[in-house]
């Protein structure tokens, strides 16, 4: 499940930093169950996009937390797409974190839900997907 507050995070286990121009994308398809029972589909969204900042070697990067007490999304179609540096060697690993006080603080980095991993062995993009829910 979602949860009602949640946020993405990535570990960067490449051996290399990720700069700014190397792409780490996570986006999902949420679903929530309509009053018919069926399934109702919410359009894609970016939950983490690090255009803007390096990821260092063996660290973590959050993606932006997300307010899911309106929309009450159950689930999710994630879609985790990487282009790794010249001469990684190594995975990145992407998680899942939730709040249980209204967005104030966060599973930390070792509490995580682990949701999908992309191994390297040199520089290149791969994509995968997984499901949440």
């Amino acid at each position: 499940m979602l949860g009602h507050f949640y946020r993405f995070t990535v570990l960067n286990s490449l051996g290399q930093n990720i700069t700014a121009t190397s792409v780490v994308l996570v986006k999902l398809r949420r679903w929530k169950w309509a009053s018919d029972g069926s399934i109702t589909w919410d359009t894609e969204a970016t939950v983490l996009d690090h255009t803007t900042t390096d990821i260092n070697n063996a660290t973590y990067f959050d993606g932006t937390s997300t307010d899911n007490s309106s929309n009450k999304y159950v689930g999710a179609v994630v879609f985790f797409d990487v282009t790794a540096p010249a001469s990684s060697n190594g995975s990145i690993s992407l998680f899942i974190k939730r709040s249980t006080d209204g967005g104030t603080t966060y599973d930390t980095d070792a509490e995580a839900m682990f949701v999908a991993a992309l191994d390297f062995t040199t520089s290149g993009q791969k994509r995968t997907h997984a499901l949440i829910g």
